[in-house]
């Protein structure tokens, strides 16, 4: 799975877990290379399958699989990988594929393998051949009912709307529609902190903790402009071409 950040990539893979009734198993980066003894960081890819195989069937998961897998040079050949022999990342890569590939076990052991990244084209081209990470699936930004989900969900949890907001409004394109889910759901925690800072500025009786604060249209709108979208036109193309190449 690939995409922009902060649209769910994770989310989708534990709940695809969670829907399936299996178990997830995730690794992330920090996990991979946390140690600096050579060796290591394949170790623990090896004993990561192995566990997933322990209790297949399973779902294992690899977070921002780029900077665990990818090449520098974007899509490079694992031959011109390899060719860095000393490279740790050129170890792990191959202990990946020898495992994705069942040299120590059957490959229907039951273990779905899953990666996420938000660079697909540093990803070594090895990797995205038939039998390996062969479904490329694209996650893209939030839609205009996915965020009116999203709001609505967010003032929900609120609990201190008394006064009506427009949702539709908020999810229009030209209000929100380069924002990530992430984006949205810091906007309306970012709003919530300004309503309550509010409540605070204006108490003169020391009830103010008594109070729950009045989160309004107003709010939510400085909130948003003044949030800088992290999306641009040059990313979603660059998400766009890439979806254009490994169409399922």
């Amino acid at each position: 799975m690939y995409g922009p950040p902060g649209c769910a990539k994770t989310s989708l893979a534990k709940a695809a877990a969670g829907s399936a009734g299996i178990a997830f198993i995730s690794l992330s980066p920090a996990e991979v290379f946390a140690s600096s003894y050579v060796g290591d960081a394949e170790g623990i890819i090896r004993r990561a399958f192995s566990l997933a195989r322990s209790v297949a069937p399973c779902i294992l998961f690899f977070d921002e699989i780029d900077a665990i897998l990818g090449t520098a040079g974007g899509g490079g050949s694992i031959n011109h990988r390899m060719g860095r022999e000393s490279s740790s990342e050129a170890r792990v890569l191959s202990t990946f594929l020898n495992e994705m590939d069942g040299v120590d076990s059957s490959p229907l052991d039951g273990v779905l393998c899953l990666g996420a990244t938000n660079r697909p084209t540093v990803l070594d081209a090895a990797l995205l051949r038939p039998g390996r990470f062969d479904k490329v699936i694209y996650v893209p930004p939030p839609d205009r009912d996915a965020r009116r989900s999203l709001f609505s969900l967010q003032l929900a949890k609120a609990k201190c709307c008394c006064e009506s907001i427009d949702v539709d409004y908020l999810a229009s394109d030209v209000v929100s529609g380069k924002l990530t889910g992430a984006e949205i759901i810091g906007a309306c925690q970012e709003a919530l902190m300004l309503a309550m800072r509010e409540v605070l500025e204006n108490d003169t009786g020391g009830t103010a903790y008594a109070a729950a604060p009045l989160l309004t249209k107003q709010h939510l709108d400085q909130t948003l402009r003044g949030l800088k979208p992290l999306l641009t036109d040059s990313m979603l193309a660059e998400y766009q071409m890439f979806e254009q190449r490994h169409k399922m």
